[in-house]
């Protein structure tokens, strides 16, 4: 069955408005995005921030690590100081700043939001479920991060708050489908179901946010492929792709079932599926 899939604004629709700012929330918001995606770190004195990178020099007029300062710190910095939109305009000087979750979760309350968190330090898992408790509720935010155990925290702090598979369990997930591929749809079934991979593996994470592949040196694993896609939605997950920003890549996706596609391009895609 050809899914329409949600489209999520990643760091608010980067390429098109200063990533992860409320210029690029409130663009992707007014272009129809169905959910925001952005990334948290933590300032010096333990406020959660809304930036993708571990240093502030590619984005902002400042230097270092976010870590490194504090927030009232970040909040003087200009977060739009490197960027230029399609006709090579600067925004510069337009008082446009770093947002702090508190802010991101309290002014967009009534949207989706795809939350991953940057930092690596499992305790600050305990920091963001406070924010999550406090302004958003548990059916419209998933929480991801590359970094495994921050999850694994998150989980045992608030196994109400939706998470994203971590790369091993998306691993996990991908040789149990390659395991027993050659079986029929009655074993797959019978192997498969929700609550017990082939290793006896409980699934905690309602989603995948992952590439189309990942490459290990000469070779790459395509994550992209149907029957994977199928086999995700067996066990009732979703799986959205990243970041997908040409209509081709978003139409393939969309044909072969995925359910979400982040992308920098929320124009492409609304326009693309109307």
């Amino acid at each position: 069955m050809v899914r329409t899939p949600k489209i999520i604004a990643h760091r608010g629709s980067a390429i098109l408005a200063p990533e992860n700012t409320r210029n690029a929330f409130d663009l992707a918001i007014s272009l129809q995005a169905d959910r925001l995606e952005a990334d948290v770190r933590t300032s010096s004195d333990g406020v959660p921030v809304i930036f993708h990178d571990a240093r502030l020099n590619r984005i902002t007029n400042g230097s270092g690590y976010v870590s490194d300062h504090t927030v009232s710190k970040l909040k003087t910095l200009d977060a739009a100081w490197h960027f230029r939109d399609f006709n090579n305009q600067s925004l510069r000087n337009k008082k446009i700043e770093i947002l702090t979750l508190t802010e991101l979760l309290s002014e967009y309350a009534d949207i989706p939001i795809h939350l991953e968190i940057k930092h690596p330090n499992p305790e600050f898992a305990q920091t963001i479920a406070a924010e999550i408790n406090k302004y958003r509720q548990k059916d419209n935010i998933v929480v991801a991060s590359f970094h495994d155990e921050v999850i694994h925290s998150l989980r045992k702090i608030a196994p109400d708050i939706p998470t994203a598979a971590t790369r091993d369990e998306t691993q996990d997930l991908y040789a149990s489908r390659r395991r027993l591929s050659r079986w029929t749809n009655y074993l797959h079934e019978y192997f498969f179901d929700r609550h017990s991979l082939s290793n006896n593996k409980t699934i905690a994470y309602q989603t995948l946010q992952i590439p189309t592949e990942v490459n290990f040196g000469p070779f790459s694993i395509d994550l992209a492929e149907q029957k994977f896609i199928q086999h995700i939605h067996r066990h009732n997950l979703t799986v959205g792709y990243w970041t997908i920003n040409d209509a081709h890549s978003m139409r393939q996706l969309a044909d072969k079932g995925a359910d979400a596609l982040v992308t920098d391009r929320v124009d492409i895609a609304r326009e693309l599926f109307k």
